[in-house]
């Protein structure tokens, strides 16, 4: 069965090139292109699930409406590809190149696309719930209303990324860059945003409620509001704008609670063993003062002031 599947996949993906080059053949006999174009040719809503084309070059293809779910498109080249409306649940495209590419309104729950490229792609409305995204980049790409929930996109380049209305809710960006994003109206509920570079994104009207910004670069974010980071928490690392503010997160206040602990105990110890230091040496100079010279005893005073006075301050 799979044999006939990837048969089917293959055979696929060589209609597409042979109605390509047909196409390119009419033109030059002066039949219009239009007529051969294989964008048109494909019939829609049919299904290629399981399809395995790892590698495979299939850019300016059109699988709008077609179910291609459980399919292997790892490292393929895929750039300008239509995927509109496509069924694409528990694939994986790790690696692939889909640049200009269109996904708007596409089903790809639970999918891979680690280190994927999807510069300037349509992902309008998309679903990509439970997926992974690490190291892809969405540089400039449109967003708008997409659903990315519950995601891995660490690492993620999202810069100049237009993510209108969209939802990274559950959604874990550490160590992602967002520099020059629209990120206005979009859900960051209980989302990962450690170490997250915004740079100059507009977070205008956003939710970050339950986010975690922990060591976040949000200091020339636009439309950022103390309301943003009262819904939120961080650490130390976040860098905001020098009129805002936000409250550590329980972790991070749990280990800087520890940290002032450890450092009172230290504090602590350090003054115990100063003072047995200076008890002793105020033993051993009240002895000395006893078998000196009256010119020597007058000298050793001052010294035993001092060590009193050293004493007292511990005690306090």
């Amino acid at each position: 069965m799979q044999q006939t599947f990837i048969s089917v996949a293959m055979t696929y993906s060589i209609f597409h090139r042979a109605l390509f080059s047909v196409a390119l053949i009419a033109s030059t006999a002066g039949v219009s292109q239009a007529q051969w174009d294989y964008k048109t040719s494909v019939k829609k809503q049919i299904s290629i699930s399981n399809m395995n084309c790892s590698g495979c070059d299939l850019s300016g293809a059109d699988y709008s409406g077609t179910n291609m779910k459980h399919s292997d498109l790892s490292g393929a080249i895929l750039n300008r590809v239509n995927f509109s409306g496509a069924e694409i649940e528990n694939s994986n495209l790790s690696g692939a190149q889909l640049s200009r590419s269109f996904f708007a309104r596409v089903n790809a729950h639970n999918i891979l696309l680690r280190g994927a490229n999807l510069k300037d792609s349509t992902l309008t409305e998309i679903n990509l719930k439970e997926s992974d995204l690490q190291g892809a980049t969405l540089a400039a790409a449109e967003l708008r209303k997409g659903r990315i929930t519950r995601s891995s996109l660490k690492g993620a380049n999202l810069s100049r990324l237009s993510a209108l209305a969209a939802s990274f809710e559950g959604s874990d960006l550490t160590l992602a860059t967002a520099d020059g994003a629209n990120l206005t109206g979009a859900s960051f509920v209980d989302a990962t945003l450690v170490k997250v570079d915004f740079g100059t994104a507009n977070v205008s009207a956003a939710n970050f409620t339950g986010a975690d910004l922990s060591g976040a670069k949000m200091v020339l974010v636009r439309g950022l509001t103390q309301e943003h980071l009262d819904a939120a928490c961080g650490d130390g690392q976040t860098q905001l704008p020098v009129d805002l503010t936000i409250t550590y997160c329980k972790e991070n206040s749990e280990d800087s609670e520890i940290h002032d602990i450890a450092e009172h105990g230290y504090m602590a110890a350090r003054d115990r063993e100063i003072a047995l230091r200076s008890e002793r040496a105020i033993q051993n100079l009240e002895i000395l003062m006893k078998n000196t010279t009256p010119e020597g005893r007058r000298a050793l005073q001052r010294v035993h002031a001092d060590l009193l006075g050293i004493r007292r301050k511990i005690e306090e």
